[in-house]
């Protein structure tokens, strides 16, 4: 009875430290996906306080040329991504 009793409790650990790992595992994850959208947030804003507060023409020309487009859509990219693994 006691051998029964033990490999009771041995499992109740194991299925508790699995759980464990996997809530950790989730939150490493969901730390690492916020720190990047984060930083590209904090990089998209840098760059409108950068911005002139002029109106003349010719500062908002600058202000257009210094604008980076270049991962204009790269979040539109991301959410298509993320919609093509949700149907498969």
């Amino acid at each position: 009875m006691a051998v029964k009793e033990k490999n009771n409790y041995t499992t109740i650990i194991f299925i508790g430290v699995v759980v464990v790992m996997f809530i950790l595992l989730g939150i490493a994850l969901a730390n690492r996906w916020n720190k990047s959208s984060l930083t590209s947030f904090s990089y998209e804003v840098q760059q409108i306080k950068n911005q002139s507060e002029n109106d003349s023409v010719d500062s908002i020309e600058k202000d257009l040329m210094e604008t980076d487009l270049k991962e204009v859509d790269k979040e539109l990219q991301d959410i298509d991504k993320e919609i093509e693994l949700s149907y498969q």
